[in-house]
């Protein structure tokens, strides 16, 4: 999952406010959609050794992320426009075997962030105006869905609340799973009550409100569970999780003095979040609860810059070294370096690789577990 951003762009998401309160199971979704993802059937294929380029892109693209989804991985680029200030965004597919690329979709600006449920890809809906300097500031509208099997584009809660310009949708803010079909995604930040963690149903075309806080910040799903954080009110950072199907939401941990909580993932066993951008450091709790222990403490630079979690490894850069990709067992263990190529912007995951889009050169380079 990516936490950070290296474009350049306004960042009008505002901290502080106050813890909110969890919201009720009412709100969620009850039960699962009768219909899942129907996911594509394949059985993945390690890279070889040292990793290989599957797809490459224009090289003034300025952000770059991915998402796998059976055996075609998925590739959200943004690019300076031709014609003035603004971004122009592109969604593409490319076989994770490696072979040509084809469009998807032409958002107006994608943030760089996507996910997928198997059988829908979900983006962040934007809108850009100039400003001076030739600069220009991005306001949130929604999110979108593409049907992978039809390619067909269906706007989801473009007027739901509370879209606003504080709300930019960074990856940490919106998440998919395989084992549910639909989105979750993180909206509003930085008011009393200005943060809404929703959910939107595929079969019924609903959104439910799966809790309410000061300032959520974070957000990862896996087969059984959401999970997010509340930074707001001063009180450190406060993580929860709540059933995938709904239900009332159980508080995970608390970190007093903990200043950002953006949760980097969950693997088989944890959910990994940042205690603090600046010197580095990110913890781990058991998804059941329980103490909090430190997988990274400090390092030379912003620890993390980009940072995502698989089933296994917490995986990072650092601002020092944007091409460097480092891991380290969720369980603990060594720091080791991850292969690669160019300036690292995303990771995706499936059973058998690491799916990394880049630029310096642009594209999307797969190295094996």
């Amino acid at each position: 999952l990516h936490c950070g951003s290296r474009t350049g762009l306004e960042d009008t998401r505002a901290r502080g406010g106050s813890p909110g309160d969890a919201g009720s199971p009412e709100d969620a979704p009850s039960e699962a959609p009768t219909d899942g993802p129907s996911v594509e059937a394949s059985a993945c294929l390690p890279a070889p050794p040292g990793g290989i380029a599957i797809g490459s892109f224009p090289q003034e693209v300025i952000s770059m992320a991915v998402a796998v989804a059976g055996s075609t991985v998925y590739a959200g680029t943004a690019a300076l426009s031709q014609t003035g200030p603004l971004y122009v965004g592109a969604i593409s597919a490319v076989p994770s075997g490696g072979g040509p690329t084809r469009p998807l979709a032409a958002p107006e600006y994608n943030f760089g962030n996507l996910v997928s449920d198997g059988a829908r890809l979900y983006y962040p809906q934007t809108m850009g105006t100039p400003t001076g300097n030739n600069g220009a500031r991005y306001q949130v509208l929604g999110v979108a869905s593409i049907d992978l099997a039809t390619g067909a584009v269906h706007p989801i809660a473009a007027s739901a609340p509370p879209w606003s310009t504080s709300s930019q949708i960074n990856s940490d803010m919106i998440a998919a799973t395989t084992a549910w079909p639909g989105v979750f995604w993180i909206g509003g930040t930085g008011g009393p009550g200005a943060s809404t963690l929703s959910a939107w149903n595929p079969q019924t075309d609903a959104v439910t409100t799966i809790a309410t806080g000061q300032n959520l910040q974070g957000l990862a799903v896996d087969g059984t569970g959401v999970y997010w954080a509340d930074i707001g009110g001063g009180q450190g950072i406060t993580v929860y999780s709540s059933p995938l199907g709904g239900g009332q939401p159980s508080t995970l941990a608390n970190v007093p003095g903990g200043r950002y909580g953006v949760l980097l993932g969950v693997s088989t066993t944890d959910v990994v979040f940042v205690s603090d951008y600046a010197p580095g450091a990110i913890q781990a709790v058991s998804k059941t609860g329980g103490s909090v222990r430190p997988l990274v403490t400090a390092a030379s630079a912003w620890v993390n810059d980009f940072a995502w979690v698989d089933d296994l490894y917490l995986y990072w850069t650092e601002t020092a070294a944007p091409t460097t990709l480092k891991r380290i067992p969720v369980a603990g263990g060594p720091v080791t370096v991850v292969p690669t190529q160019g300036q690292i912007q995303s990771l995706a995951f499936d059973a058998c690789n690491v799916y990394i889009g880049s630029y310096g050169p642009t594209q999307v380079f797969v190295q094996a577990k």
